[in-house]
């Protein structure tokens, strides 16, 4: 059985395209730096994502499988900097 599909992140419903890639990009980006090498099918998966919403579900496939320290870290990472501001409306 396959782990469901998130609903945040890159996977949220409704993005444009180049919010989807940004996202991609700062996920792949957080996975690496608490992760480093032990993360590299993730980033890369990411990777693939930025460009072909296709492979999404390998990346969520593939975030996880890191041991979970260093998906909790993430993840942790990218809702702080996605946090919603507070000088918007």
């Amino acid at each position: 059985m396959t782990a469901p599909r998130p609903d945040w992140g890159p996977w949220a419903d409704g993005l444009t395209e180049t919010e989807r890639a940004a996202r991609c990009r700062a996920l792949a980006m957080a996975v690496r730096l608490h992760a480093g090498p032990a993360g590299a099918d993730a980033v890369e998966a990411l990777r693939r994502a930025e460009a072909d919403p296709e492979a999404l579900d390998d990346a969520a496939a593939a975030l996880n499988r890191l041991p979970t320290l260093y998906m909790r870290r993430a993840v942790a990472s990218f809702a702080a900097l996605h946090r919603p501001r507070r000088d918007a409306a």
